[in-house]
């Protein structure tokens, strides 16, 4: 599984998973996600993905707590002649 995207989809089942656990804290609760994920990747992905992953979670969290807003549509406007 090196595809960025398969890994950014585990991530975010991951996630969904972890917040089932309302006891633990944020950062605990992305520890677990990291914990889970090293042991569904091999060491060499992990490794490679390492930032990737640990930018998505911070990501997606934010993006959850409305801290990040993105507009599509105002994306695709401002560029649009990338292929999105």
């Amino acid at each position: 599984m090196d595809n960025e995207e398969n890994i950014i989809e585990l991530v975010i089942k991951l996630m969904v998973q972890a917040e089932q656990f309302i006891n633990k804290s944020g950062i605990e609760r992305k520890a677990i996600v990291l914990n889970n994920i090293k042991h569904l990747l091999d060491n060499e992905t992990y490794i490679k993905n390492y930032e990737l992953i640990q930018s998505f979670i911070d990501f997606a969290v934010k993006v959850s707590k409305g801290k990040v807003k993105i507009d599509i549509n105002n994306i695709k406007k401002k560029y649009c002649c990338i292929n999105l």
